[in-house]
């Protein structure tokens, strides 16, 4: 997970979740508000040992980061317009969970870069996590792809998009 620690973020559901699939691990990147409430939170779900708080990184770090894991999980219910985020990890080659909420799914490409699950519901978190331990074909394969769906996300090519509106608009 990358992102501010705030409750609308959902890290909670990811860490029911990641009580629910014992083989795996948690990074939090990021800080907030509601640190202290989700370590407390991750003890009492007897998770502690499999997650790890990074805190704050450095957004020039964020790309290695990202290479050294699995997975993005995104989890958010509310106030998310985009996922610019997602975007960036798909960029970094690496496979997207995400609540199907808001912008996320105008950015994430179902079973082409990533999977969906229902917003707060980490029983379906949990089914799409295994689903990419289970397989490590699918993970590779979403993750090769991801670069590639990304990339019309790019500046030059939103511009181009734009620019070709106007264009358009004008009769150009």
């Amino acid at each position: 997970f990358v992102g501010r620690l705030q409750e609308w973020k959902g890290v909670r559901t990811i860490l029911e979740a990641l009580s629910l699939v014992p083989e795996a691990t948690l990074t939090i990147a990021g800080d907030g508000n509601d640190r202290t409430l989700l370590e407390a939170y991750a003890a009492t779900l007897g998770v502690s040992d499999r997650v790890t708080f990074l805190g704050a990184v450095p957004r020039h770090e964020l790309p290695a980061l990202m290479h050294a894991h699995h997975a993005l999980v995104a989890s958010s219910y509310a106030s998310e317009t985009f996922g610019i985020g997602l975007v960036e990890a798909q960029a970094c080659g690496l496979p997207v969970i995400a609540s199907r909420f808001g912008g996320f799914v105008e950015v994430v490409s179902e079973g082409h870069t990533g999977l969906f699950y229902p917003p707060r519901d980490a029983a379906a978190l949990a089914a799409c996590m295994r689903t990419l331990f289970d397989q490590p074909e699918l993970r590779q394969r979403l993750a090769h792809q991801a670069p590639a769906w990304a990339s019309q996300f790019a500046w030059s090519a939103v511009t181009d998009r734009i620019e070709s509106v106007y264009r358009r608009l004008r009769g150009i």
